[in-house]
């Protein structure tokens, strides 16, 4: 149900498509063309998110050779198309309102996942690039998706932090340099513990591309105690 907050901001901001910019009905994220591209992911491997053909509760190739920290990884869409456009759009054009008309794609993945967290973190960015770009994307999304549901979950911004200035994942080119980038990335602040000793946490990002980001920052979790970690993105790339 649109909240008092996003209809005055429908009157400020007529809605238009993510993507191209066309203008929406309220609560449509894309026009009925861009809409097109949006890949529904229904199957996947159950610890890493990796898209498969048909249901399976197997854990795929990768995961049984080397298996994730994290104790599973969702999203409710695959990663390209208008939906990786728009995206880019938060991320890189400042398109703040891009998370807002991208939250009714995520909040019932949100819903599902939050039931059984005690926690809900999301990723954080590296104060020198918070500072650069401004605000966290996945913040922003996950602030808009909470709005959304009938009993917001309980968030926390502050006990995870990105200690290391890593260059964008997609400068890397493959799978062991992702990992190598984001080693020792992430830390729990040393004075909230507390708040992640024995708590279920759910991680959240925007994108899950080799998982190399959600792998980084449950490691830093489970050290300060964390009982599982797990996480859910909006989109997950195929590889």
């Amino acid at each position: 149900m649109p909240t008092l907050t996003n209809l005055f901001l429908d009157v400020l901001y007529p809605p238009s498509c993510c993507s191209c910019d066309a203008e929406i009905p309220s609560g449509s994220p894309f026009c009925s063309v861009c809409a097109l591209s949006l890949y529904a992911i229904e199957y996947c491997c159950k610890q890493c998110g990796i898209p498969y053909e048909q249901e399976s509760f197997a854990p795929c190739r990768r995961c049984l050779k080397e298996p994730p920290l994290m104790a599973s990884l969702m999203a409710p869409f695959l990663f390209g198309g208008e939906l990786a456009n728009a995206i880019r759009h938060l991320k890189y054009r400042r398109r703040l309102d891009v998370a807002r008309s991208l939250a009714p794609l995520f909040a019932p993945s949100l819903q599902q996942a939050a039931h059984d967290a005690d926690v809900i973190i999301p990723i954080p960015l590296h104060k020198k690039r918070r500072v650069t770009r401004g605000f966290n994307q996945t913040a922003l999304l996950l602030k808009a998706a909470c709005r959304l549901l009938d009993t917001p979950p309980k968030t926390d911004k502050l006990s995870l932090r990105r200690v290391k200035n890593t260059i964008p994942q997609t400068q890397t080119q493959t799978r062991t340099m992702r990992n190598q980038n984001m080693n020792q990335a992430f830390a729990v602040h040393p004075h909230r513990t507390d708040y992640i000793k024995n708590n279920v946490i759910l991680l959240i990002d925007d994108i899950a591309t080799t998982g190399a980001t959600m792998n980084a920052a449950a490691q830093a979790l489970l050290n300060a105690g964390a009982s599982a970690v797990h996480g859910l993105c909006l989109a997950r790339s195929d590889g």
